[in-house]
């Protein structure tokens, strides 16, 4: 199952209809991995998107009521924020504009319970393509969805990441190794060291994607374009406005070098 709307599936999505709640009061916090959920949690969900993705009506509310129901069968915060993280995967992945109003639904419930740095961010980059851009509604449809990009970026920026996904470390073979020496102990803590640190840079690096992916977002709302409606050239001054509210001066300078290069 794709578990996340890629940076350009996202930005294509920006086409909803309606305008959506403000953006949770969240303060950012630094966040670890979070455990994996359960296997058969695992498992269940990952079924949902062949099963339900560009379903009818009747499938999508079965999808929400099994949702409910694996709720209280996984009461864990992690295992709850997982369940609505799918919820609102298999609805974006079927239209944004056809199902605006369960993304928002189910990304603010996802976000109500996460500590996930991989979620978080690609729920506030759900409630923002669900915000509405058309005609005369631009102008008060970039605000709101600047405001939730925003609140992912802030979280974002507080996990303190590099510039640039990490190289991944390469994890050699140990299976012609073991057993046939002495130093089959160091062997494997060494197979268990280099395992790790790959998936650190994985971790890592899935981070950086999303945090990139909501200013690129930005930069499709903001970077002034004269053939493209709404991309006027006072646009980075009203997010310059936004953005401080938040961070610091150093970031939002930052943040507007790369909305506008």
């Amino acid at each position: 199952m794709a578990r996340h709307v890629t940076a350009v599936t996202c930005l294509i999505l920006f086409a909803a209809t309606g305008f959506g709640a403000p953006a949770p009061k969240v303060v950012p916090v630094k966040l670890d991995k979070v455990p994996e959920p359960p296997a058969e949690l695992r498992a269940v969900n990952l079924s949902w998107d062949a099963t339900y993705r560009h379903g009818t009506a009747a499938q999508f509310a079965e999808l929400k009521a099994k949702a409910e129901a694996l709720v209280k069968e996984f009461p864990g915060r992690d295992n709850v924020s997982h369940i609505w993280c799918t919820v609102a995967d298999v609805a974006a992945q079927s239209g944004v504009k056809k199902h605006a109003d369960s993304i928002r639904k189910y990304a603010l419930k996802c976000l109500e319970f996460s500590s996930n740095p991989l979620e978080i961010p690609r729920m506030y980059s759900y409630l923002a393509c669900t915000v509405n851009l058309s005609g005369h509604d631009f102008p008060k449809g970039r605000r709101q969805a600047a405001e939730y990009l925003l609140a992912g970026y802030h979280q974002m920026l507080v996990q303190d990441l590099q510039a640039d996904a990490p190289a991944l470390p390469g994890v050699g073979k140990i299976g012609g190794l073991v057993g046939n020496g002495p130093d089959e102990n160091a062997i494997r803590a060494q197979h268990a060291a280099a395992t790790a640190a790959r998936e650190e840079a994985v971790f890592i690096g899935a981070q950086i994607e999303r945090r990139d992916t909501l200013v690129q977002q930005l930069r499709d709302l903001y970077k002034p374009h004269p053939k493209v409606h709404g991309r006027n050239p006072e646009g980075p001054d009203e997010l310059r406005v936004l953005a401080i509210r938040s961070l610091t001066e150093k970031q939002t300078d930052a943040l507007m070098k790369k909305i506008t290069e």
